[in-house]
């Protein structure tokens, strides 16, 4: 490996005591460059409110790690014959910014108050279509820095399909389809145990 390469650092380690590191295996797949994360990271960071009780950066960092150890349960294997690295890495990503700029109300007060966000957001998923607009405008918009840029060694059909992951994945944690969406969750586990006769 040469230092241009991005450095490996997405495999599985064993320790000595037995435990295994769950990692991603994303540099085999992707041109992923961890100090053009780092900067977004902390770029993103920079942008949740400290004034916001909840939907602030240690939220993210919770919603994030929550969504890793999800994969991590999964297991590695089972995980990679589900979903793609691309997949994979855009909803880790995504789930960073997924509330970044959260001004603390919910979309409610923004439709009924007609505030410059439901106006612009035209009233459907107010506050998410501005958090995805936020980090987009980050990673691929007119605030794109080559520091943090995350896709600039991808091939732009690779960054067309993570902004849509990222995008459904931001707009999926509105709150107002939450129970519609887990009925159709329900039902899709209901006809895997049918068809595997659970």
């Amino acid at each position: 490996r040469d230092d241009s390469d991005p450095p490996r650092w997405a495999s599985v380690d064993s320790h000595d005591n037995g435990d295994t590191l769950f990692h991603y295996s994303f540099d085999e797949h992707l041109k992923i460059y961890p100090e053009a994360i780092c900067n977004f990271l902390r770029e993103i960071e920079r942008r949740y409110s400290t004034d916001t009780p909840y939907h602030n950066n240690v939220h993210a960092a919770d919603v994030t790690q929550t969504l890793h150890s999800l994969f991590a349960f999964i297991g590695k294997d089972l995980l990679y014959s589900i979903s793609k690295p691309l997949e994979i890495f855009s909803l880790i990503l995504a789930a960073t910014f997924h509330d970044v700029g959260h001004p603390g109300t919910n979309n409610l007060f923004h439709k009924n108050a007609m505030t410059p966000f439901a106006v612009e957001y035209n009233d459907v998923s107010i506050l998410e279509n501005m958090h995805a607009a936020v980090g987009h405008s980050l990673l691929m918009g007119e605030e794109r820095k080559d520091e943090w840029d995350v896709f600039k060694n991808w091939k732009q059909s690779q960054i067309v399909e993570a902004r849509g992951i990222m995008i459904r994945a931001v707009l999926g944690t509105d709150m107002s389809n939450h129970f519609l969406k887990m009925d159709d969750l329900l039902e899709k586990i209901e006809n895997v145990r049918f068809t595997a006769n659970i």
